[in-house]
């Protein structure tokens, strides 16, 4: 079985987001995936439970440059150091650097729906139109307080209302799609689990197929 395509970020200073994501989000699984059956063969349905992961812990490195998946590449179940992929702050590095900031409700939904660019101490942040309504003055100070505190550095903030190509809400979108892919694709292929349903005529009910 083919080893899935490892997924990755690149940082370029102040380069363009890619303008579309990777359809293929779906990945093939290693050999040694498992899952945990927790439904019961009723009706001739077999309830299919999935896949379990470990989050690692996310590096708090800072980012200085926009970070950018590459378009062409699909997302993969597996990093390369053989963890699962869960979260956006484990291939992003704007999404690391929220993760350590005391931000919380509309604040906090301001960074994870922009962009970040960063020169010298100027940060821009490209908005994603339909959280406009987010910003005031008192938000946009509460976001430059909490990046100047994360960076370690006094910065000036510019919020900018544009089309970013990825923001950390949509890398994580694409995120939970592929695993919720890869789990429904671990359990259509399990040979344990198909002898199960093959026995007792079942078939699984797709809503029950969960990736977590």
């Amino acid at each position: 079985m083919p080893d899935p395509a490892q997924a990755h970020a690149s940082c370029e200073t102040y380069s363009e987001a890619p303008t579309q994501a990777s359809q293929n989000l779906a990945s093939a699984p290693v050999a040694d995936e498992t899952y945990g059956g927790e439904g019961a063969l009723e009706n001739s349905q077999a309830q299919a439970a999935s896949v379990d992961s470990q989050r690692p812990v996310p590096s708090q490195a800072a980012p200085t440059e926009l970070a950018s998946i590459d378009s062409n590449e699909a997302l993969s179940a597996y990093l390369p150091d053989g963890s699962k992929l869960v979260d956006a702050n484990q291939i992003d590095d704007w999404s690391r650097l929220i993760s350590s900031m005391p931000v919380a409700g509309l604040v906090k939904q301001i960074v994870l729906h922009s962009a970040y660019k960063k020169k010298d101490n100027q940060v821009m942040l490209e908005l994603d139109p339909g959280q406009t309504h987010l910003l005031n003055d008192n938000s946009q100070e509460q976001v430059a307080r909490a990046l100047s505190d994360a960076l370690g550095e006094q910065i000036q903030l510019d919020i900018q209302i544009g089309k970013p190509g990825f923001t950390p809400f949509s890398i994580q979108q694409k995120i939970n799609a592929m695993r919720q892919q890869h789990a429904e694709w671990v359990v259509s292929n399990d040979e344990q689990f198909q002898s199960l349903i093959s026995s007792f005529n079942a078939s699984v009910v797709a809503q029950s197929v969960k990736a977590r």
